[in-house]
């Protein structure tokens, strides 16, 4: 899945706000620093260059729900973190 697919998927289905998911990975992490913008108050939404048409011939409206400072907070914690197997 990609946030653009997200974002088209979501509006299709009805659904107005969507979490990101796994933001501790870099490469996942990346990709949602580069592709969401700020929305309303602790919302974000996908850049107008990113977005696709609807099954309506629309382009969503979706919000993304993301925490980048409790994010900071994680990466920051488990990097110091040593995992045991």
């Amino acid at each position: 899945m990609t946030l653009e697919e997200l974002d088209r998927w979501a509006d299709d289905k009805g659904i107005k706000v969507i979490a990101t998911g796994d933001f501790t990975h870099p490469k996942w992490l990346l990709e949602i620093k580069e592709k969401l913008e700020p929305a309303e108050a602790g919302l974000f939404k996908l850049k107008e260059r990113y977005k696709l048409k609807t099954i309506k011939d629309t382009f969503a409206e979706t919000r993304f729900f993301w925490l980048p400072k409790f994010q900071e907070f994680i990466l920051k914690t488990i990097k110091g973190i040593e995992c045991i197997i």
